[in-house]
């Protein structure tokens, strides 16, 4: 008896510990984390070009517009000068990627990625500058995307 429940204790710390460092390694929890760690890597790769990490950013939930995705979440974050959109699947917290662009229609600045739960963050796109055409057409998704309401009923989140 006393063997087993030593058994049953040592299994229970197994399975427990491997999910507590998996939870200590998860830096980006959110998709406003997920901004924040962009901004860090923007900021290490291209240094003035990228948004201030001081910028107040105001959020809000975007929908497509087109066919609902209930897997999928998307918030803006905007500034005076700049707009970032973050979306993320549905996926447990520690697998879930967020896709980031990052666009300026001030400074003509367009990047994409990607953030990892674990803070790292894949470069798609690099921070680029667009044409005329480019911005445009680009900050017209964005202000098609931030109008439009949510579906009937809502998301629920």
């Amino acid at each position: 008896m006393k063997m087993m429940r030593i058994s049953v204790i040592f299994t229970t710390i197994l399975i427990l510990i491997p999910g507590a460092r998996s939870d200590e390694m998860m830096k980006v929890r959110n998709a406003a984390e997920a901004v924040d760690a962009c901004i860090a890597y923007l900021q290490k790769n291209y240094g003035a070009k990228a948004p201030a990490a001081s910028i107040q950013w105001r959020a809000q939930t975007i929908f497509s517009g087109g066919p609902v995705d209930l897997a999928t979440t998307s918030k803006q974050f905007t500034s005076d000068a700049w707009s970032i959109e973050v979306s993320e699947g549905l996926a447990p917290l520690r697998n879930i990627v967020y896709q980031v662009t990052v666009f300026s229609p001030t400074l003509k600045l367009f990047w994409k990625g990607s953030v990892k739960a674990d803070g790292s963050v894949k470069e798609e796109s690099s921070l680029k500058q667009l044409s005329e055409e480019e911005k445009q057409k680009m900050a017209t998704e964005f202000l098609r995307k931030s109008q439009n309401p949510s579906p009937k009923g809502g998301y629920g989140h």
